[in-house]
């Protein structure tokens, strides 16, 4: 039966409606209206777009044509432009549109770039919705017309999208996702401290930002040092001029260089407690980030400060935590429009670089993250035509740099951040091909950044040792694979892959002994990890247990030993279950070795006191906790076990790699503790 009601409805909805901007069912009254008991009326809405107040901007061909002039005057051959991209009749478009990477060359640089384009990338699109937009240090970026921006009633379209940035409200309420983390409430809570106020006299300044360029800057190529110094300096003699989101940078600058100090170094350096300045600065960088508006930010400073904010405060979140932090840094780079080329959306070399800088910064950073908790990477980051940095240092290039220079043959502060590209780009490869691509990445190392390392400069020590520990751990990941490739088929595992594993492992506890001897490159492990260290200490562990006695397995006992004394929770009794598990299989294996050496006759040797140690720590006696082993290592504060899984439960060390459910639980005890860079 035909509803009576029908032919009473109106064709647009009504003006109370369209204003709250709700589903108006268009009878006269509508439900709404006489549920309010207001008055309902239909009112024809009115067409047209807002007229634009931004003055006109150069279009992006005519910028082009410029830029090939300038070219052309400093003698470069420009080649004629092909058929396949059109000419806009207008060239003062507001819009910036998006060319293929053909069309418009900014430097003659590019031809090199091109051959190191990310493999897994996707090129950029030309469709006609997307939109890239720009303002001052603000930018906006869209693969389509927002859907909350457009009502319903497909025949009046009330609010076009007029460009990319666009206000979303005034509501702070997500800007508390901060204070949400696991983060004490004492660094979320208390008065809004000025800017002014933070700033260390002028000696102090001076070695925080040494510090900076010392110890962070290698690690997070993010900044570009002389123009921050410069701002730096600015914000301090003129306070009431700094924006928002410079005064987050400049804390969040304030609290990374804290929080990669040593506690003894913050009382020579600073006369304060590192807790007291981390709290302090940890909390104005939030204030800061607040006031921003970062959860809404157009600006690559703010997004650039909260993903400082995040490497400064890393292991006060948990793995989860962290995870989830490191994707909104993802999102709100692809709200910006870091995620496609400088180049592409016709952008300065200097902008192209920083945005490339930061864009890799935080991929890197959320690859790891995914892989410490076994997620697959977010899509958006394969969305992304976005091309490796150039390594190039600071002082090589500036805002004005017209044409940059070509890439350094040496080691710099932005090699350690390539090398982690490197290690990306192997570890993409499908396992059938990680084995046969092991050389070749080893000799693009060689090639890109060993033959340029200095062993009497730091930096070049911590690169080449960084570059071959990858390689095995290059070596390990593939290994693993094919073991357990075999285990799950009930193959035998080949005698080849074993040693290939214990090799590549082996090798890697004598790359983290080095580094932690070498008390030069304590200044770059405040951001490293122990997942990598913990996985190769295992498979060590495995091999001596089946291999019982030979030269290997008593240099490998030698190298145990010496490792485990730079970790002093092992001897701990309270500690967290990667320890405890860690040091069970330790006793386990070295009681199994033992016992095979005075089977084969070989002449009995003291125990060392290494093992113990670990012994008291273990053993369910009474007492307190294990002594220290080395003198040069301080114990840190006993702590609880963090852990619910009771470390005792997994089977025999042997039996470990053929039980998948134990390599899984294995894996979550070390995603629950790790938050490392490398």
């Amino acid at each position: 039966m035909t509803d009576p009601a029908a032919g009473q409805l109106q064709r647009f909805s009504c003006l109370a409606c369209r204003q709250r901007k709700v589903k108006c069912d268009r009878r006269d009254p509508c439900s709404h209206c006489i549920k309010a008991s207001r008055e309902c009326s239909f009112v024809v809405p009115v067409r047209g777009k807002r007229k634009s107040t931004k003055p006109v901007k150069e279009g992006l061909h005519a910028r082009a044509r410029r830029y090939e002039e300038m070219l052309k005057s400093y003698g470069a051959k420009i080649e004629p432009r092909g058929n396949g991209v059109s000419e806009r009749g207008n060239d003062s478009s507001e819009l910036s549109e998006p060319v293929s990477h053909t069309d418009f060359d900014m430097t003659d640089c590019d031809s090199v770039e091109s051959s190191r384009q990310p493999r897994h990338l996707m090129p950029l699109r030309t469709d006609e919705k997307l939109r890239f937009t720009k303002e001052k240090d603000s930018s906006g970026y869209m693969d389509a017309l927002p859907e909350a921006n457009v009502i319903e009633d497909d025949t009046f379209p009330e609010y076009p999208v007029e460009d990319a940035i666009v206000d979303r409200g005034s509501n702070d309420e997500s800007d508390t996702l901060l204070e949400t983390g696991e983060l004490p409430d004492s660094m979320s809570n208390g008065p809004n401290e000025p800017l002014a106020n933070l700033h260390p006299p002028h000696h102090q300044l001076l070695k925080l930002c040494d510090t900076y360029a010392d110890r962070v800057d290698p690690i997070m190529k993010v900044l570009h040092l002389s123009t921050f110094w410069t701002s730096l300096n600015d914000a301090i003699q003129q306070p009431e001029k700094v924006s928002k989101s410079l005064e987050a940078l400049i804390c969040a600058f304030y609290s990374i260089t804290v929080h990669s100090l040593a506690e003894h170094e913050c009382w020579s350096m600073l006369g304060e407690d590192k807790s007291i300045l981390a709290k302090r600065y940890t909390r104005a960088t939030l204030q800061a980030l607040k006031a921003a508006k970062f959860m809404r930010t157009s600006s690559s400073m703010t997004l650039c400060a909260y993903f400082i904010y995040l490497m400064a405060v890393r292991s006060s979140h948990s793995t989860d935590a962290f995870y989830i932090l490191s994707g909104v840094a993802v999102r709100l780079a692809c709200k910006i429009g870091i995620h496609r080329d400088g180049i592409s959306l016709g952008l300065s070399p200097f902008e192209t670089q920083m945005r490339r800088r930061l864009w890799w910064s935080i991929m890197l950073t959320d690859l790891r993250m995914s892989s410490l908790i076994g997620a697959k990477p977010s899509m958006d980051l394969f969305s992304s035509d976005v091309r490796p940095p150039l390594n190039i240092p600071d002082e090589d290039f500036g805002p004005d740099t017209i044409n940059m220079p070509p890439e350094a043959e040496k080691i710099t502060p932005l090699t350690v951040e390539l090398l982690r590209y490197e290690m990306v780009r192997f570890l993409e490869l499908d396992f059938t091909r990680r084995s046969s691509a092991i050389a070749e990445l080893n000799d693009a190392v060689e090639t890109k950044f060993l033959r340029y390392c200095d062993p009497t400069n730091s930096l070049d020590t911590f690169v080449s040792i960084m570059a071959r520990s990858g390689i095995c751990m290059c070596r390990i990941k593939a290994g693993t694979h094919n073991i357990r490739q075999c285990v799950d088929r009930g193959i035998p595992v080949p005698q080849s892959e074993r040693d290939t594993v214990f090799a590549a492992a082996t090798k890697m506890l004598e790359y983290v002994k080095l580094t932690r001897q070498n008390t030069k490159l304590d200044k770059y492990m405040w951001q490293a990890g122990t997942s990598v260290l913990w996985h190769s200490l295992l498979w060590v562990l495995i091999e001596v247990k089946r291999r019982k006695v030979s030269p290997e397995v008593d240099r490998a006992w030698e190298l145990i030993g010496s490792v485990l004394s730079f970790y002093p929770l092992m001897f701990q009794r309270n500690t967290t279950a990667v320890y405890a598990v860690l040091g069970k299989w330790t006793l386990e294996a070295w009681d199994t070795s033992h016992a095979a050496r005075r089977e084969a006759g070989v002449p009995k040797e003291s125990t060392p006191d290494w093992v113990d140690a670990l012994r008291r720590a273990r053993e369910p006696t009474q007492g307190t906790s294990a002594t220290k082993i080395s003198a040069s290592v301080q114990q840190p504060t006993p702590i609880s076990k963090i852990d619910e899984c009771d470390p005792f439960t997994f089977s025999d060390l042997l039996n470990f790699e053929y039980a998948p459910a134990e390599w899984d639980q294995w894996e979550s005890l070390l995603a629950a503790e790790e938050v490392g860079s490398f």
